[in-house]
């Protein structure tokens, strides 16, 4: 929890690093013939081209670290091909920023010449997209999966479980007997048993995809951020009005679509993956039902026996439970994710980088609750 806590709150202080900046040693050797009051010139007006130049150049690039730095800590957990895919969204929007710089923006290798300041009047303000985002994701949040329904599912997979080693002591006790009767049916049972543990162990699966498509739009709308305070630093030319769009910030908005339409993709094959096994879940629970024996009135064996048995009784209960918020979430997932339209006034930079630093705070608390589930869901199948 501390290791997460020191990336999260990582990059408001960046810029303070800014006052302790070293010049190189090899600046000494720039002319062997500057001396005294010269030397301290040419060290002088280095540190001053690298504070205001140099290093606000390379805060945009800083989001995309602090992402390596959650992979990397969480790299058994979430998905790889998912994580990749964020770390290239987020670089190209920290690329895209540079972009925005007025003497950047002119080089055609980085950013293929100079922009259509006109056009960008008519594109989507910075600060109602950030709002859309931040309302889309609350409701991927609101249906995710929580460790409760995890928690029922493991709980059918541990009945199973049991019903089969009681079956088995049946067969052995009556051994001999005319009439030998066990638990129920043990195909179906054993179905039970294997489809529960693959349906849990989807689910947190689900939360991973979840947490990455949250954390992918954080840095993103971080990387965001930190354009417009490097427009505001260093952009001496001012080539965009206040009280527009800067030029081609339309361009960090179609990567972070793109980067939100790609996210909502794994998260619903995953979503799907899980329906089919419910599915087959349910189908192995109704057999169950056909066939059961000594369950119903739980002749088996002790009341603690008894009581592990019971969520086969109820299969159906749990399972609904479950599928019902899953075909919820595939449904605002299959929805998507609708960008607002287009319109010619849009806020003044201060307001729309304020109104994202705000959405941020609440992206890390959906992050940090991704987070605390998958967690549990690993505990209990721990502790299981």
């Amino acid at each position: 929890m501390a290791s997460r806590a020191r990336w999260l709150e990582a990059w408001p202080h960046v810029a303070s690093s800014e006052s302790s900046l070293s010049v190189s040693p090899i600046l000494l050797s720039i002319h062997p013939r500057f001396e005294g009051s010269n030397m301290r010139f040419v060290w002088v007006a280095a540190a001053v081209l690298l504070s205001t130049f140099a290093v606000p150049l390379a805060t945009p690039f800083v989001p995309y670290m602090l992402f390596h730095m959650y992979a990397r800590e969480t790299a058994a957990q979430i998905p790889k091909d998912h994580a990749n895919a964020s770390s290239r969204s987020i670089l190209a929007a920290a690329q895209s920023v540079l972009c925005m710089v007025s003497y950047l923006s002119v080089v055609p290798l980085l950013c293929g010449g100079p922009p259509d300041i006109q056009a960008d009047k008519t594109e989507v303000d910075f600060s109602e997209f950030s709002t859309a985002v931040r309302v889309f994701l609350e409701q991927l949040v609101l249906q995710a999966p929580r460790s409760e329904a995890f928690a029922r599912i493991v709980s059918l997979e541990r009945a199973a479980d049991a019903a089969l080693d009681v079956d088995a002591s049946l067969m052995l006790a009556q051994e001999g007997s005319r009439y030998i009767t066990g638990i129920g049916d043990v195909l179906a049972l054993s179905q039970i048993r294997r489809i529960s543990r693959e349906l849990s162990a989807s689910l947190p699966r689900i939360i991973a995809h979840l947490e990455l498509t949250v954390a992918r739009t954080l840095f993103m709308q971080g990387t965001a951020v930190a354009g417009l305070s490097l427009l505001n630093d260093i952009d001496l030319f001012r080539t965009y009005v206040s009280g527009a769009n800067p030029p081609r910030f339309h361009h960090i908005v179609i990567h972070m679509t793109g980067a939100l339409q790609n996210s909502t993709r794994f998260t619903a094959e995953a979503v799907q993956d899980s329906l089919v096994l419910s599915t087959a879940l349910s189908a192995a629970l109704a057999q169950f039902r056909a066939h059961r024996n000594n369950i119903h009135d739980c002749r088996v064996g002790s009341s603690a026996l008894c009581e592990s048995l019971t969520p086969l009784l109820r299969g159906d209960a749990i399972l609904s439970s479950v599928v019902g918020d899953l075909e919820t979430l595939a449904q605002v997932l299959d929805e998507g994710f609708v960008l607002p339209l287009p319109h010619a006034n849009s806020h003044p930079a201060q307001v729309v980088q304020f109104v994202v630093e705000a959405h941020q705070h609440v992206l890390r608390k959906q992050l940090l609750l991704m987070w605390w589930i998958r967690q549990a869901m690993e505990n209990e199948r721990v502790q299981g």
